[in-house]
């Protein structure tokens, strides 16, 4: 089991039988409730309910859950620490509680496992289409960057296994004479702080989404300018190359390329991108640990690399632009639809747990659930920052209207 911290000792450590209902003191207020399928034992930051008569625990992880979506939860627990509560049984305990017949209860976790289940393949399905949109998307740009738009022109060996063949016209040169690193510091007082990110690209700071520790003092920060090429060289197996589309301070830890004449940084870009150019990448690091393994400028230099006419490396930059962006906007509606799934769930869910729905009708119709569990869903269990990474692949520079001129390079 992995993402969780192990007690050294165990003492103080309380029992939790199957069928219990557990609610973690500290996160109960988002919703951090369930009913136990086996015997074990835990924290005693866990309060473990045992029903009284004849309740339903389902039901009331249910109507629980509901508590703490509502904000009740958050309301009436103890504490001052930001996204943590201190909500313990003696404050649950107090609480009036809905008591609908046991039949009924048993109708609603009936009722909810199998709409809550159509719902999740639903949201699974859309989840699914946003990633084959994104693979459509990254084999349209690479047949593009590594074949060029025209399939009727006559093709030559690369003299790259790894690369294949490409178009008879174009050149195979070491990258040293496509682009060249670059330090500069002379600043004007416009520039503004760039971060770079594997999705998104290069951002100013202060428009990531991802949380990250910021420099206090920006002295030793170098200048990039528009259609430089910039490289996190401890991610060059990731593709993590981008062009610069507004002038900026980086950190000194990227390497910043200013491209030669007639050579178009958004198309390289994307060539390296591809599959081919980041085994590359990953071969010709050095370094034992994953992720601090560095892209030397010598090696960098050395790496030989397709190189278009200027003309058709503004075409193919256009094209990958409209498909991206074309891209951009299907995948944006199928995250508005999931959202709109998941509000719906939520909503049914608070409509029939309290009662403002009668379920029983329909209930009574419906095949047995193999298991009563009404736990947090596989959906929810990817929580914000899957759509926020999601997103990051999605929204595109056309998106926010900001197009990219093929004039620059």
């Amino acid at each position: 089991m992995t993402g969780f911290t192990e007690a050294i000792q165990e003492s103080g450590y309380q029992g939790i039988r199957e069928g219990d209902l557990v609610i973690h003191a500290m996160d109960a207020f988002a919703g951090a409730v369930g009913v136990s399928d086996s015997d074990g034992k835990s924290s005693p930051v866990y309060a473990a309910c045992t029903p009284r008569g004849a309740s339903n625990v389902h039901y009331y992880a249910a109507v629980v859950r509901e508590m703490a979506r509502t904000g009740w939860i958050a309301a009436l627990a103890r504490g001052v620490r930001e996204r943590s509560t201190d909500f313990r049984f003696e404050s649950f305990a107090n609480q009036v509680l809905p008591v609908p017949p046991y039949d009924e209860q048993a109708a609603i976790v009936k009722y909810l496992g199998h709409a809550r289940a159509r719902i999740d393949r639903a949201i699974d399905a859309k989840r699914k289409l946003i990633v084959l949109l994104e693979e459509q998307k990254q084999a349209i740009i690479h047949q593009a960057v590594t074949r060029g738009l025209d399939p009727t022109v006559s093709f030559k060996d690369s003299g790259l296994p790894w690369l294949g063949d490409i178009p008879a016209r174009w050149k195979m040169i070491p990258a040293r004479y496509l682009f060249r690193p670059v330090n500069r510091r002379n600043r004007d007082g416009t520039e503004v702080k760039l971060s770079v990110t594997q999705a998104r690209g290069l951002v100013p700071t202060d428009q990531m989404l991802e949380r990250s520790m910021q420099a206090s003092n920006f002295d030793s920060f170098q200048v990039c300018d528009v259609g430089d090429l910039v490289l996190n060289k401890y991610k060059a197996h990731l593709g993590v190359f981008w062009a610069a589309t507004l002038r900026g301070l980086i950190t000194p830890n990227y390497t910043v390329f200013a491209p030669a004449k007639g050579v178009k940084s958004s198309y390289y870009e994307r060539l390296f991108h591809t599959p081919q150019y980041r085994a590359i990448f990953s071969s010709i690091v050095y370094g034992v640990t994953a992720g601090m393994s560095p892209l030397y400028n010598a090696d960098f230099n050395a790496l030989h690399c397709a190189q278009p006419p200027e003309s058709e490396q503004r075409e193919i930059i256009l094209f990958a632009e409209k498909v991206e962006q074309d891209h951009a906007r299907v995948a944006s509606r199928v995250l508005y639809e999931i959202d709109l799934l998941r509000e719906f769930r939520t909503r049914l869910t608070s409509d029939v747990v309290t009662g403002k729905f009668d379920v029983r009708a329909i209930a009574e119709t419906l095949p047995d659930l193999a298991g009563q569990s009404l736990g947090v869903s596989e959906d929810q269990l990817f929580d914000d920052s899957w759509n926020e990474s999601t997103l990051e692949y999605v929204v595109t520079a056309g998106e926010q209207g900001v197009a990219h001129d093929p004039d620059q390079p």
